[in-house]
């Protein structure tokens, strides 16, 4: 996969990335060294689990690595208080900047299941959902659910599911212009 991302790696946008549970759930020493590797020369940072924040003049991006913790076969993410207490202080600063949130679970959208389901979801959801939806400057970006979700405010904040690009043949171009996201679905 590198080879085929050399030309953005090269191009020095910075990257962000957040692992998802097909990435992290291994147990093989080789393949837990490869995603390591991978981790490290896409983004130029060693991998951590704790939130990784890049800031913009305009922009505040969280990365949250939420595929710990929990057994495979549950297919679930786990966001832990600590974590959830960093995002909410984080986006309660006093900066007026917008934060964004890139995870892989999605925090508020449960796939038309129980707000209390226990696989395929985010253990500890409960913990930053009403964050997300109450404040008016957070926006996540995830994936792990294939059907692509969009629930926004009039002003493009809450948060996009982005879907499998192979299944449902669709992309999100998201855009940021004079306080507002604005998210467009295309169909290829």
């Amino acid at each position: 996969a590198l080879r085929y991302l050399a030309p953005l790696v090269e191009s020095k946008i910075p990257i962000l990335f957040s692992p998802g549970n097909h990435d992290y759930y291994v147990g093989n020493a080789v393949c837990r060294n490869a995603f390591l590797n991978f981790y490290h020369e896409l983004t130029g940072r060693e991998w951590t689990p704790d939130p990784v924040v890049y800031e913009t003049d305009e922009l505040r991006f969280v990365v949250l690595d939420l595929t710990k913790a929990t057994p495979p076969w549950l297919s679930c993410g786990y966001l832990s208080e600590r974590t959830a207490d960093f995002v909410r202080r984080y986006a309660e600063n006093g900066d007026k900047r917008p934060v964004v949130l890139l995870t892989h679970f999605p925090i508020v959208h449960r796939n038309g299941t129980s707000l209390t389901a226990r696989r395929h979801g985010l253990i500890g959801f409960h913990q930053l959902a009403p964050a997300i939806t109450e404040q008016k400057n957070i926006l996540v970006l995830s994936g792990h659910i294939h059907k692509p979700v969009q629930n926004l405010n009039q002003d493009g904040f809450g948060e996009i599911v982005a879907g499998s690009l192979t299944k449902y043949h669709v992309f999100r171009m998201l855009q940021y212009r004079h306080g507002r996201f604005t998210c467009e679905t295309r169909r290829v």
